[in-house]
């Protein structure tokens, strides 16, 4: 009886709450009142179709018709809000009138916006092919190694994804897709008007050249109309990067950090067999054998490793012994500043990044120094050096069976990484498996030491002829030395081939210089006001000696 009674009253309050929601939803609904209006364009007077018209602080809203027109339901005193793409927002206060126009003023801004395309700048608006760009303040933050990082997740129609995570090593960049089924997917990179090398691999990056710290902008041309002007060169798009200058007013200094901690999640990880359960495995295998051919196996048929799996517990997970969570830190440092006549900048920077896998790294050094005088009205000289020093500290590894990588998935656990003495094993086998040497030892004195130096230079000499006819000339120099050397020495081992083994060493080194000399007349005018002429001319030889 009571507890039918503990039913009624919860009935009944749960039917008053329904009551009195209702009554102030329909109260609610009744202060509404309908307005109607017209938005336009407040230039010409123009209707605007599609814009967005909504009620701050609630979810009703709705979008003007094909003449502009729209109508909504709303309390007094609410604002309204009406925004459109290439407008102001405006947000306009309805006291209850049944007609409400809105009047939205067009934003030029970023139709005027000066995008940097072959041979030269243009404002968005007046740009005809398909182009995007990317601002130093979209990606001052991202704390990556190279430039083409920064871009990713910024410009739509453009994937880049790591090849490999080798630290100082290069991405794979797809503009609108692969261009190429033989020949390549990498654009072009157009670095201060100068076209450089765009072979990338898994341990080379042509763009660990420009520190990402000194980029002012970056514009990604993607359509045949836009790349044309680079021929061939630029049939998989063209990435034009601009570097910062210096400009006139008092010495402006900069410095800036960071430091982080990169790491391999867990997720990401392979799963892996612990010694219990590979001790297990193996044994298992040799017993299944023999009852499959109505046998049955004793200890002796059981090599002496497997026999008591429970002894090996957890075992050594040699993934997990060759990654490990790895530093990276930045430091950049800058000066810029100008007269009247004279501009000048100058920047540091310096990068340190560790790898994830043990005895990887990268460091870079680079320097960047750039002035430009106006002598006379006329004429406009400058000079622009960027030399860089980088170090790869590389091992074999996403190459074959027997690299580094795929050799932690293979090699036994029930090996301990150290012996009693606290001696790290110099190498790993069990009975019936692979035996290969200890993958930390590979890592730490097998690995591979790779330097290499580049220096960008540019020096050019612009005259105006004519009011808009300027002729320009400049001369670009592009000098690279890299080295690499590995030593294997005897105690390290190889798969199958355990220590002693006859050492070997190997060294490589490359040179390579690459100028280009252009010469460029330009006509740009603009003629009553709403007409522009621009006529591009030039001459270009560009030459590589490796």
């Amino acid at each position: 009886m009571t507890t039918e009674r503990n039913f009624q009253k919860f009935f009944s309050a749960v039917l008053c709450v329904l009551l009195f929601t209702l009554y102030n939803s329909t109260n609610v609904y009744s202060q509404l009142k309908t307005v109607t209006g017209k938005v336009t364009d407040k230039s010409d007077g123009s209707p605007l179709p599609g814009v967005t018209i909504k009620v701050k602080g609630t979810a009703s809203g709705t979008t003007t018709n094909s003449n502009g027109v729209y109508t909504l339901k709303a309390a007094a005193n609410a604002i309204l809000t009406f925004s459109y793409i290439g407008y102001n927002e405006i947000q306009l206060t309805f006291d209850g009138q049944t007609n409400l126009n809105a009047e939205l003023v067009s934003n030029n801004q970023r139709l005027d916006e000066i995008v940097v395309i072959g041979y030269g700048t243009t404002t968005k608006k007046d740009a005809t092919g398909s182009v995007a760009t990317v601002s130093a303040a979209q990606i001052k933050d991202l704390p990556v190694s190279s430039v083409d990082q920064k871009l990713k997740g910024q410009i739509p129609g453009v994937q880049i994804s790591t090849t490999t995570g080798t630290p100082g090593g290069g991405t794979s960049i797809k503009i609108r897709g692969s261009g190429s089924i033989g020949a390549g997917d990498n654009p072009l990179f157009v670095v201060d008007g100068y076209p450089i090398s765009n072979t990338s691999g898994q341990v080379s990056n042509p763009l660990n050249v420009i520190n990402p710290n000194d980029i002012e902008s970056i514009t990604v041309l993607k359509d045949a109309s836009s790349t044309a002007i680079y021929g061939s060169r630029g049939s998989n798009g063209v990435i034009v990067i601009t570097t910062k200058q210096g400009v006139r007013g008092i010495p402006v200094v900069n410095v800036s950090a960071y430091t982080g901690i990169q790491q391999v999640p867990q997720k990401g990880r392979p799963q892996m067999l612990n010694g219990t359960e590979f001790a297990q495995f193996r044994k298992d295998i040799i017993v299944d054998d023999f009852a499959s051919r109505g046998l049955v196996a004793t200890d002796a048929d059981i090599p002496e490793a497997y026999r008591n799996p429970a002894q090996y517990g957890a075992g050594t997970n040699w993934y997990n012994e060759i990654i490990h969570s790895a530093p990276m830190s930045n430091l950049d440092a800058s000066i810029s500043g100008g007269s009247e006549n004279t501009k000048y900048s100058f920047s540091l920077g310096y990068l340190n990044q560790e790898g994830t896998l043990r005895y990887t790294g990268f460091d870079r050094y680079a320097i960047r120094m750039n002035t430009e005088s106006k002598i006379g009205k006329k004429l406009r000289v400058g000079i622009n050096m960027a030399p860089t020093n980088s170090v790869q500290r590389l091992n074999s590894f996403e190459s074959d069976f027997v690299d580094v990588l795929s050799r932690s998935l293979w090699l036994s656990p029930l090996i301990p990484v150290n012996d009693a003495n606290g001696n790290r094993t110099p190498y790993v086998i069990s009975p019936g498996m692979y035996a290969g040497p200890n993958p930390l030892n590979s890592l730490e004195f097998a690995g591979t030491k790779s330097t290499n130096f580049r220096g960008l230079g540019t020096a050019f000499a612009e005259y105006q002829i004519l009011d808009g006819l300027k002729l320009k000339y400049s001369f670009n120099v592009d000098y690279t030395n890299a080295s690499s050397f590995v030593f294997n020495p005897s105690f390290v081992g190889g798969v199958n081939s355990p220590p002693p083994t006859v050492p070997n060493s190997s060294t490589n080194k490359s040179t390579s210089f690459n100028w280009l000399s252009e010469a460029i007349l330009t006509y740009d005018k603009t003629f009553a006001k709403d007409h522009r002429l621009n006529v591009v001319m030039g001459y270009s030889a560009q030459k590589e000696r490796a």
